[in-house]
């Protein structure tokens, strides 16, 4: 009989890759997110009450589908469900982060207490509640300063303030977007943002590549990144082996890891890290570099397979990826440009993201990347170029 993965909350082109492998598949998902799956890929759908369920009650589930089917991995393969799993694979005894991985990836304000008691990166930042928290934490450390969820990801409620006349405007950004989170000031690092992909097995880590990432200046969203890093020897060695070394502070023993660095004149320093694979496509620019797929090599290895001979490294040649963001607030009619921009040289992908019909807000975070473009070159400049030129032919008719 196939093997059974139990996977927690929706990821649906991971989850296709899953049932590929040859998975038999129970999904555990809040409500909501369960209209938006192909449920005949699995076997047992189950829907709990979105943002309502504790923590307890998805393990409840989980042990119930064990009782019945015995689950033999826990697929905990979207950021926003990790903590869950983890709990999940601690109570049934089976391979995944712990619990205190997830943790330290998931609250930023642990994340950067341990980093500090470590030595690693003296980044100051403090939970605060109101405007006057806001405002005494940049009379220490000065602006400009960052605001963001202490569990936030995709710049959902972020900004960055530069002087006390912002603070008013971040404060109601972060109410719209992050009501039940708690808010985290920073201090703003200067430099250029890479990321550091890894992968790792029994506490061993191996670096994949440098990602070089590409941000809208104004929203702060990534429109873009570069594999490998157009960058020196001595900058990408700085990097890799500082983000090792996080990689054990924050107790990483298996699986992928993206760990986001700003290489500034005080060297690099940590944006966030993760355990989990990078977004915007850049698994898909490692695939077209390395024929590896990195999220079958995740599945695979939280089913007890060991694939550190296959974990890739630096790829040969340059890949690319660019996103278009449309401007709203309207309704999206229709997508033009893409046969055109496909047929552009090294353009590997183009790819609609968003469908007609779809609301088109006026806050911009990563979701609000409406087409994407994939393209390949024998040098960073060329791939990036490319990507850049077919994506600023997609052009979006917003009604």
């Amino acid at each position: 009989m196939p093997r059974h993965m139990l996977v927690i909350g929706r990821s649906r082109e991971i989850h296709a890759k899953v049932a590929k492998l040859g998975f038999r598949m129970t999904v555990i998902a809040a409500k909501p997110k369960i209209a938006t799956l192909d449920t005949g890929i699995y076997d047992r759908v189950i829907g709990l009450p979105d943002g309502a369920a504790p923590v307890e009650e998805w393990v409840a589930m989980a042990r119930a589908v064990h009782a019945v089917d015995p689950v033999l991995a826990v697929g905990g393969l979207s950021e926003t469900t990790q903590y869950l799993a983890a709990a999940v694979a601690q109570e049934l005894g089976l391979p995944y982060a712990s619990r205190r991985t997830i943790e330290l990836s998931r609250d930023k304000y642990e994340m950067r207490r341990v980093l500090r008691a470590r030595g690693l990166d003296g980044t100051e930042s403090r939970v605060v509640s109101d405007a006057r928290g806001i405002e005494t934490f940049a009379a220490e450390y000065g602006y400009p300063i960052v605001l963001k969820p202490r569990d936030g990801q995709g710049k959902m409620g972020f900004s960055l303030l530069r002087d006390a006349g912002a603070v008013a405007g971040a404060l109601e950004r972060f109410e719209t977007q992050t009501p039940h989170s708690e808010m985290l000031v920073e201090q703003f690092l200067e430099g250029e943002e890479y990321s550091v992909e890894a992968f790792s097995e029994g506490g061993e880590h191996q670096v994949i590549c440098v990602t070089k990432k590409f941000k809208d200046p104004q929203t702060f969203v990534e429109i873009g990144h570069c594999v490998p890093a157009p960058v020196g020897p001595d900058a990408e060695r700085a990097m890799t082996d500082f983000a090792l070394q996080v990689l054990d502070a924050i107790e990483v023993e298996n699986g992928p890891s993206h760990t986001e660095i700003m290489l500034g004149p005080d060297g690099p320093r940590v944006v966030e890290t993760h355990a989990r694979l990078p977004g915007g496509a850049v698994v898909n620019l490692i695939d077209m570099l390395t024929g590896v797929d990195l999220d079958e090599l995740w599945i695979r290895q939280l089913a007890g397979d060991s694939v550190r001979m296959e974990v890739p490294g630096k790829p040969r040649g340059h890949a690319a990826s660019a996103f278009a963001v449309p401007k709203g607030p309207g309704t999206l009619r229709r997508i033009h440009g893409a046969a055109e921009a496909a047929g552009l040289p090294g353009v590997a992908l183009v790819k609609l993201i968003f469908e007609p019909g779809t609301e088109i807000s006026d806050v911009y975070d990563s979701d609000s990347r409406g087409a994407g473009v994939l393209a390949r070159g024998d040098t960073a400049g060329a791939a990036v170029s490319r990507s850049r030129a077919a994506v600023d032919l997609l052009t979006f008719e917003i009604s």
